[in-house]
């Protein structure tokens, strides 16, 4: 049976979490020197593609890490390395039409296998959400002649049509102006750069994003009288904004972006004094927006023959309706103990922050966040630069519209760790962004089938006939309809208000 555009609905066919392991080798560039000593390592992951094929989601990724070491001649380096990987799931029998992929990267492990090689594993796990096209038109078995012989009840059925928009390879340029407290550029080593969406908003036609870019410049220093050189670490902020047109795209809709960073690079130069205090960062982003809009359809509740006998059958379907999109952040401290502070080989000139860990739960109006954030601290004695990794657990919440029955869709991302010395403390403090996009969980009831036979249901000498009338009908219209008077359908139907099948009396 074909169906119409608007026997269909979008809701969700599957959901899954596809986890894979990788593991590969990389060897240092000829111009890179020998490693002496691991420092740190910036792992991340980017999709670069997903798609509904046929029977699966196919889906590409990019995982990199930069590898921060103190090599042999005691400069501080940091090797970027890239690996591309695929992978898919199988939805047989479902027609797919959309899929959201959020790649992350799990159980991350760096070994230095020579002075010269790297082995990389990991874990990467894809929670992937697929919607699909489903039909509420009725299987009809046997002829109804005409309109004149089948009556029907419809419901309205609402749904979020979702659409998965990409944007890629949006380039950003900025110039980062050393203060005056920091010591001049001679030499980038590498920039660290995490995204955090402030703004998501769909209009006609469009939709309006805006995102926050912090990041760590590390870079070595103009060397001093003595010619000694050291290593600066410099925090920045770059604001991003952009609209993105989109046909169908209304006001009413809900949009939850995500965002990638790549492809990083900084350039120095010299101010209007000569000085090397001039960044100028390169950088480009993928955009992938999740938008649902709603939509509203006629379902066939119920249906009969008015002439001839008739059995149907229903089901119930589930649809979600957007409710909107709900930004919180919150603030994550903590401080080390003395046992951590004897295990610091040096003072902490910067620190890094990745989350891990993290669980959702829900309690009323309450979306619950919990996770560990693994804050990686960069200690300097002399010229020596070591690190050490500390955990520390956070949890935080925010607030969701009361719906008794709802899905959340939430995305997190971190900012850049600070750290504070007192004298006698190291504080921390980093900030956690909590984007969710909210549904609401709706069922209803459809036809899903009628047979109609060959059984007449009644001739032209029986004493009535039976309506099923319309939602809207009321006792004047049908017995206009069928030139009878009000108080004839009345007297035939006490009970006329609340009945779906009415007694019409054979006219006299």
């Amino acid at each position: 049976m074909e169906h119409r555009n608007e026997d269909m609905i979008c809701k969700k066919i599957l959901t899954s979490d596809n986890c894979t392991d990788i593991s590969f080798e990389y060897i240092l560039p000829d111009y890179f020197p020998d490693i002496r000593k691991s420092i740190h390592v910036f792992p991340s992951v980017r999709l670069t593609e997903a798609y509904v094929s046929n029977d699966r989601v196919q889906y590409s990724m990019t995982v990199s890490f930069g590898f921060m070491y103190r090599a042999e001649d005691k400069t501080l380096q940091c090797a970027e390395c890239k690996h591309e990987c695929s992978d898919h799931i199988s939805i047989k029998n479902q027609n797919a039409v959309s899929a959201d992929v959020i790649p992350t990267l799990q159980n991350v492990n760096i070994r230095v296998a020579n002075p010269r090689k790297i082995v990389f594993k990991a874990r990467i796990c894809a929670d992937i959400c697929v919607w699909g096209q489903e039909s509420f038109a009725p299987e009809i078995n046997g002829n109804i002649l005409s309109e004149n012989e089948k009556q029907v009840l419809s419901v309205p059925v609402q749904s979020a049509d979702v659409t998965v928009i990409e944007d890629s390879a949006i380039s950003v340029s900025q110039d980062i102006a050393i203060p005056s407290e920091y010591p001049e550029a001679d030499r980038i080593i590498t920039v660290y750069a995490l995204p955090q969406i402030t703004q998501t908003e769909s209009e006609d036609g469009s939709i309006s994003f805006g995102a926050n870019i912090t990041g760590i410049i590390v870079y070595s220093t103009v060397g001093d009288e003595s010619g000694e050189s050291g290593v600066a670490f410099l925090p920045i902020s770059i604001p991003v904004t952009r609209t993105v047109v989109q046909e169908g795209v209304s006001s009413d809709c809900v949009c939850n972006a995500r965002m990638s960073v790549y492809g990083i690079t900084g350039n120095i130069s010299e101010n209007a004094e000569g000085e090397k205090r001039v960044i100028e960062i390169d950088l480009l982003y993928d955009l992938r927006i999740l938008c649902m809009c709603n939509q509203q359809a006629e379902a066939i509740a119920d249906m009969y023959s008015t002439s001839h006998e008739s059995n149907t059958s229903s089901k119930n379907i589930s649809t979600e309706t957007a409710r909107g999109a709900y930004r919180s952040s919150f603030t994550v401290s903590g401080d080390l103990t003395q046992e951590d502070c004897e295990q610091l080989n040096g003072d902490i000139i910067s620190a890094f922050a990745k989350e891990s860990d993290i669980t959702f739960s829900e309690s009323g109006k309450r979306l619950t966040l919990q996770g560990t954030l693994d804050i990686c601290c960069i200690c300097q004695q002399g010229n020596e630069l070591d690190s050490q990794t500390f955990k520390l657990p956070f949890k935080g919440d925010m607030e969701l519209p009361d719906i008794e029955m709802r899905t959340v869709y939430p995305d997190v991302s971190v900012g850049c760790a600070t750290v504070n010395y007192d004298g006698e403390k190291y504080y921390f403090t980093c900030e956690i962004y909590v984007n969710a996009l909210v549904t609401e969980n709706r069922s209803y009831t459809v036809l899903e089938s009628i047979s109609v036979t060959e059984n007449v249901l009644q001739t032209s000498a029986a004493p009535f006939t039976l309506y099923y009338p319309s939602e809207n009908e009321g006792a004047w219209q049908i017995a206009k309809k069928y030139g009878i008077s009000p108080e004839e359908l009345k007297k035939a139907n006490p009970s006329l208000e609340t009945k779906r099948v009415i007694v019409i009396p054979k006219k006299t």
